[in-house]
């Protein structure tokens, strides 16, 4: 609604909508010819405008089965030789950067690990083998990237 037009004057408004889907924000601007008195309606159609699903992230790690995975300091819930962790939260152009992995394995009652810091982009698969116990992969704060 807008006050104090002057009848038998034209006026032109632009009506711009912004929709946040999935990160993307998708934009349209519409304009829209009035005098005094008149009403329009503008629609604008939401439904067509394709959201571009967010890429699939992936982290696979191959640990001792029953080691501990801590993934950016919070320790995973996962089991197994192989762990795969995906993400769909990083979008287009974004990165995981300084990102730490750290494996903890228990060898004789003696606590090993190994620290891996890695950089990971929107839609990457990465792969890595950390076993605390070998010497190959004890190296703290190696790091990996995958763009």
């Amino acid at each position: 609604m807008s006050r104090g037009l002057e009848p038998g004057k034209g006026y032109e408004y632009s009506v711009r909508m912004v929709v946040d889907r999935d990160g993307t924000a998708h934009e349209e601007t519409k304009v829209v010819s009035l005098a005094a008195g008149e009403r329009k309606t503008v629609s604008f159609n939401v439904a067509t405008q394709a959201a571009k699903p967010a890429p699939k992230t992936s982290l696979t790690l191959r640990v001792p089965a029953d080691a501990k995975v801590f993934l950016a300091g919070r320790e995973t819930s996962s089991r197994g030789v192989t762990r795969l962790f995906e993400t769909t939260t990083l979008r287009e152009g974004q990165a995981w950067t300084g990102y730490e992995v750290r494996v903890t394995h228990t060898v004789d009652g003696r606590e090993h690990s190994v620290v891996k810091t890695i950089d990971l982009a929107a839609g990457a698969s990465l792969e890595l083998a950390l076993d605390p116990s070998e010497s190959r992969t004890a190296a703290v704060d190696a790091t990996a990237s995958v763009r």
